[in-house]
């Protein structure tokens, strides 16, 4: 029986496969509608709150069961509104239908018309929130009804629990974003789904929005497990460039970064259709960085990838759990942080690394709008250095980046390591090398700390530099730099002249100097000295000051320098030219106007005396305590004072003969004043005090034009002379008591080859004394213009009553000097020519051509005396003894001539003596020859007649009465002559034949 029984189920299935196949096989050629099914007038299908309405309704066979839906909607109690399409193709699971139960695997459709919103509560698609940014209980909690379909709660879940894919093209997919007014498009949709059979499902969704020309493609993927609270959601966008984004991220990012994009999101869709935080995900590929407008130009990137959370709560806060940067040149930062309150003034805080580099790498991150100074001098001369242990933190308002508010609530630090630092300070100074230490930027305020390095041969340590305010283009930027600067003195001074100077070269200084400087200033381009406040001290030890001309060397043990904006301070000690010395300095460096001090205090020797005294006018030998003081009161006044003590010191006056021995006191003293813009030095006072000397005196002199020079001693006392000499502008005026021409050293006659300047010359002396007697009354004009002699005279007297006068004329090509003396015997006595003459009266005549100067080489001229008499002559005893007239040259009157006369021409070394005439009662001498000036040796030859032969002659011959003064010229008496030194030379005599 249970045989036939499986014959029979057997027979009838065979005959249900049969029946089955026939009808695949008749809806493959021919569908079945099934709208006569479902009844007339009724085109929809309903359950469990669910509808499909439609026209039309068809089962057909092509790979498998189908049904096809036209102009159907479709809706839920899921959606709020219908979704309607235009075409439904619906792949049917076969095993389910012949069970007789509906369960689709594949859906196709064509047209669907659906709207998805984003507004400030959430996102809607279809009418139903799927999104909220509340905590307001949704009516339809999406994982409410997930759990529900899991349950088998529905007839939702029996369709979709075989349903593998979803397609949709040629469809009007709308996605309104109602906070930001936008809207996008998507044509086409694809899902695909993964159920297991009450434990989970999973879809997978790609589409493409569009808006205009710029596309977005997206890809979904949703998780969900049954009885769970969440389900897990996450999306890759591939954006061409983040400018699309604009609006859905931070404006500060679309703005800066010019890249297309792959963005990956993942998040858990929790109860009431909230999300949690959002996590991302986002590479950007080669492109542009446009920094904030103070940094001034774009900033090429290979890579950048970070990654992070997106919270909803409040503003919205962006967390950046990673962000790593490659730019162009290898340069990679990596980075944490976040960006909180997006949705009302953000606010950023970040942290970021960077790798090793160098500073011609990183230079381009260098602000260029705020402190552009700074930043050209950065990115200028910075040479290339390693670059290590990168580091920044900023946090702030992202509308303030880089935060330039002083604020609590903003802050910007960067620091970072280098090493072998070379920086070009200024064009003319050497590049400054193997800097290393550390870089510290805090709000705008930079600080940069050196463990050492080098400027040519200085030697910096410890050295801080402080910029402050670069950021902010309101407020000026301060930079100041505190250090330590060792090395040798000479090539510190060598390298500021160099770079500060005009190319002249220092005095040159030695040492080993160390100093700690401070120094601030503003970065501005037009920088002027007022602007600079700076702070120096240290010390130089063993400083050699040496000035070459006067071969002076100051060496001091241990020098002192303060030194600051306002004013400098150097005090040092030691020995000048091996002497103990002290000197301070002190000077406002900024402030030409300020004043200046300087004292030295020394003890010269003879070797720098030698040197800075004029020889023709004062020596001194031994050693001279010195006080030198220098005051500038203004731009260009100087005012000094000298103070030495002469005790120690002989000295002289080589023109006047004055010698003072040392052990005796002795003191110099002077104050003056120097104007540098009136090149003008002015001596308020001169006074020298010293046994038999005394001299007062002040002086103004123009050093332009020295012809407008003064000068005025009174009084000027040296041993017997008592003057006052004033000299101005070229006029000179002598007045005083005496003159002691004794002590005065005139010059050889080489002295008077030098070029005398302009003069007018005026004296009045009570008494001049030469050494062979005095002069009274003595008073000269002479003026002197355009180098040549205008006029000369000269009045005195000898004796109360007896006169000497001198007068310059002028006669044809020629000029003279006349001279006349009423008693010429003591007129040559006192100037120690003749000394064996008395009275006479005689005439001078110097003669020399017109406009030229005086000279002894030139100088020619003639001597008439009458009435002198002679007593004591070694040459004319001995004539008179060969006449046998000794006894009148012996006699207390001598012998008298009526006429003496001579004329004289000077031609280096000889002194030419022409027609010599001495004519007396008892004898007359003619004769020529020439003296030597430079041995004083005579050579003279001459004809001497006796009157007393010419008149016995006379009366025997009458005939000659006529002639006697023919006979006296040679016919009779005796020729001689005169060779050997002026004091006692020997005489020849011959006898002249009658």
């Amino acid at each position: 029986m249970l045989q036939r029984f499986f014959k029979y189920l057997i027979y009838f299935l065979l005959f249900l496969l049969l029946l089955f196949i026939g009808f695949t096989v008749y809806l493959s050629w021919r569908p079945l509608s099934l709208n006569s099914f479902i009844g007339t007038g009724n085109n929809s299908i309903e359950w469990q709150g669910g509808k499909l309405e439609f026209s039309k309704l068809e089962l057909y066979f092509v790979r498998g069961y189908r049904i096809r839906v036209e102009n159907a909607r479709f809706s839920t109690p899921l959606i709020s509104k219908p979704a309607d399409l235009k075409d439904l193709h619906i792949a049917l699971d076969s095993s389910a239908l012949l069970l007789g139960k509906l369960k689709p695997r594949n859906i196709i459709a064509r047209g669907l018309s659906i709207n998805c919103e984003l507004n400030a509560d959430g996102l809607v698609i279809a009418g139903m929130p799927i999104v909220s940014t509340t905590e307001k209980t949704q009516s339809s909690d999406l994982i409410t009804s997930l759990n529900d379909l899991h349950q088998r709660k529905s007839i939702e879940w029996d369709m979709l629990a075989h349903l593998k894919s979803v397609h949709i093209d040629n469809a009007d997919i709308v996605f309104y974003d109602r906070v930001r007014d936008e809207r996008w498009s998507a044509d086409n949709l694809d899902v695909q789904l993964k159920n297991k059979y009450g434990k989970s499902i999973e879809v997978s969704l790609q589409l493409v929005l569009h808006r205009a020309n710029d596309l977005l493609p997206i890809n979904f993927h949703f998780q969900h497990k049954a009885g769970q609270t969440a389900a897990l959601m996450d999306a890759q966008v591939d954006v061409p460039n983040l400018k699309l984004l604009n609006g859905y991220v931070p404006k500060s990012l679309a703005r800066m970064l010019d890249s297309a994009a792959t963005i990956k999101v993942s998040t858990e869709l929790i109860s009431n259709n909230n999300l949690s935080p959002v996590q991302f995900k986002v590479n950007c590929r080669s492109g542009l960085i446009h920094l904030p407008d103070v940094f001034g130009e774009d900033l090429p990137f290979d890579n950048i990838n970070f990654n992070g959370a997106y919270r909803f709560d409040g503003g919205g806060a962006l967390r950046i759990a990673s962000l790593i940067f490659t730019d162009n040149s290898a340069f990679t930062v990596n980075a944490k942080g976040a960006i909180i309150s997006l949705s009302d003034n953000p606010q950023l805080a970040l942290s970021v690394t960077g790798s090793p580099t160098t500073i011609a790498q990183i230079s381009k991150y260098l602000p260029k709008v705020a402190a552009p100074e700074l930043s050209a001098w950065l990115g200028n001369n910075l040479r290339e250095a390693t670059i290590s242990g990168i580091a920044f933190q900023t946090n702030g308002p992202i509308a303030d980046f880089p935060f330039l508010r002083k604020s609590n609530d903003t802050s910007f630090i960067a620091e970072f390591d280098f090493q072998n630092l070379n920086v070009a300070y200024f064009d003319k100074m050497p590049i400054g090398e193997k800097l290393s230490g550390k870089f510290l930027m805090e709000r705008g305020q930079i600080t940069i700390g050196t463990e050492g390095g080098n400027i040519d041969k200085q030697q910096l340590s410890q050295v801080v530099v402080n910029i402050g305010d670069v950021l902010d283009e309101e407020v000026r930027t301060m930079l100041s730099v505190d250090g330590i600067v060792k090395g040798e003195t000479e090539h510190l001074l060598q390298l500021l002249s160099n770079a500060f100077s005009d190319g002249s070269q220092p005095y040159a200084i030695k040492g080993q100097h160390e100093a700690k400087v401070n120094v601030t200033l503003p970065l501005i381009a037009d920088i002027k000295s007022e602007d600079i406040s700076f702070s120096v001290t240290g010390n130089v030890q063993q400083a050699s000051f040496i000035i070459p001309e006067y071969e002076a060397q100051l060496v001091s043990s241990s020098t002192t320098v303060e030194a600051s904006e306002k004013k400098v301070i150097v005090k040092g000690q030691g020995q000048l030219n091996n002497r103990p010395a002290t000197f301070n300095l002190s000077f406002n460096p900024v402030n030409k106007n300020d004043q200046l001090d300087l004292k030295l205090d020394a003890e010269l020797g003879k070797d720098l005396l030698d040197k800075l005294l004029p020889q023709n006018y004062l020596t001194a030998d031994g050693a001279t305590q010195t006080s030198f003081k220098l005051t500038r009161k203004d731009k260009s006044q100087y005012n000094f004072e000298l103070i030495a003590d002469l005790e120690k010191t002989s000295a002289q006056l080589p023109l006047f003969s004055w010698t003072k021995s040392a052990g005796t006191p002795g003191k110099l003293s002077s104050l003056g004043a120097f104007s540098k813009s009136k090149k003008t030095l002015s001596l308020d006072k001169l006074a020298i005090t010293a046994p038999a000397l005394n001299i007062n005196g002040q002086a103004f002199i123009p050093l332009d034009n020295t012809r407008a020079t003064k000068l005025l001693f009174s009084p000027f006392i040296i041993d017997s002379t008592d003057l006052r000499i004033n000299y101005d502008q070229g006029k000179i005026n002598v007045v005083g008591n005496s003159l002691d021409y004794k002590a005065i050293n005139l010059p050889k006659s080489e002295g008077y080859d030098q070029e005398y300047p302009d003069f007018d010359l005026t004296t009045d002396i009570q008494t001049v004394s030469f050494k062979g007697g005095d002069f009274y009354q003595f008073r000269c004009k002479t003026l002197r213009q355009n180098k040549r002699w205008q006029n000369f005279t000269l009045s005195s007297l000898t004796s109360e009553k007896d006169k000497v006068a001198a007068v310059l004329v002028s006669l044809g090509d020629k000029s003279e000097l006349r001279l006349n003396v009423d008693v010429a015997g003591d007129f040559l006595r006192a100037l120690s020519i003749i000394d064996n003459i008395n009275g006479g009266k005689g005439t001078v005549t110097f003669a020399f051509p017109k406009g030229k100067e005086l000279k002894m080489e030139e100088l020619s001229g003639s001597v008439l005396v009458t009435d002198a008499r002679f007593t004591k002559s070694p040459v004319l005893l001995k004539i008179l003894s060969w006449f046998s007239l000794q006894q009148w040259l012996d006699s207390r009157d001598g012998v008298l001539f009526e006429k003496v006369s001579f004329n004289f021409n000077h031609i280096k070394p000889s002194l030419e003596i022409q027609d010599i005439n001495f004519t007396g009662s008892l004898i007359t001498i003619f004769g020529s020859g020439n003296i030597d000036t430079v041995t004083n040796t005579l050579d003279l030859k001459g004809n001497a007649v006796s009157l007393q032969m010419v008149g016995r002659l006379a009366e025997n011959v009458p005939l000659l009465g006529g002639i006697v003064s023919n006979v006296q010229k040679g016919l009779m008496g005796i020729t001689f002559t005169v060779k050997g030194p002026i004091d006692n030379p020997d005489v020849s005599f011959f006898n002249l034949p009658f």
